[in-house]
């Protein structure tokens, strides 16, 4: 038991180092200096892949251990009635900094919820997903202002009254 109690010090120890934080850290720093390094090591950006899998590993870690949700993103993204009802595409940011263009189905509600499979957060041998609770924007109704009323036209009425009580 002290084995690995000692194996789990050393452990943190290693992934406060990696994370350039200050050995027992609260959860704030934790989490600065783990956006920070992350920001460093992205594979898109230039950055070694498995420095930045071990970087986010090292974090998790540090967190404690996780639900069976906690790979999961979600969020609220805003469409227009018309992308709604008629269905399109939308370019999504997520926390991470990646970018996902989503299909858009026709036929949406406000509160309708996209689930992007394996699209979330990963660790070994897990994938999360993203979630899309979509709000749809009414839409601002222009109404074009009517012409002014026009007396009706009396004349032929009060010819066919006349004619109908000569007969």
């Amino acid at each position: 038991m002290i084995r690995s109690d000692r194996r789990a010090r050393t452990h943190a120890k290693a992934d406060f180092a990696l994370l350039g934080a200050p050995a027992g850290a609260d959860g704030s720093a934790v989490r600065r200096a783990f956006l920070q390094a992350v920001k460093a090591a992205r594979p898109d950006q230039g950055g070694d892949p498995e420095q930045y899998r071990e970087i986010i590993a090292a974090y998790r870690r540090l967190q404690g251990p996780a639900g069976p949700d906690d790979l999961d993103v979600r969020l609220e993204v805003k469409i227009n009635a018309e992308l709604a009802r008629t269905g399109g595409h939308k370019l999504v940011g997520l926390p991470d900094g990646r970018r996902l263009r989503v299909k858009i189905p026709p036929g949406l509600d406000d509160g309708d919820i996209l689930r992007l499979s394996r699209q979330g957060l990963n660790a070994p041998g897990r994938w999360g997903d993203v979630y899309l609770t979509l709000r749809v924007a009414e839409p601002v109704r222009v109404v074009p202002p009517r012409p002014p009323a026009t007396p009706p036209n009396t004349e032929h009425l009060l010819r066919r009254f006349q004619d109908s009580w000569a007969a």
